[in-house]
């Protein structure tokens, strides 16, 4: 379970970040924004950025378990 959860997560963020590494992404925005109001902000787009990649990974799951069904064993 903790493989298929992971993997989720990996799916999620690959689909975020690029080439760029989630840690480093964070790091940047903790250093490029001090005041905390801005930092606030970049982390909300990052938080929001996060979701629209969970809902895209989410909505291609249930494609391929759509075509894939036999596959799946549904």
């Amino acid at each position: 379970m903790f493989e298929l959860v992971v993997g989720e997560i990996d799916m999620i963020l690959g689909r975020l970040q690029g080439d760029q590494e989630f840690s480093d992404m964070v790091y940047e925005l903790w250093v490029t924004h001090p005041e905390e109001t801005e930092r606030k902000k970049a982390f909300n787009a990052l938080a929001a950025r996060i979701k629209r990649a969970r809902s895209a990974y989410e909505s291609s799951k249930e494609l391929d378990e759509k075509l894939f069904q036999e596959d799946f064993g549904v």
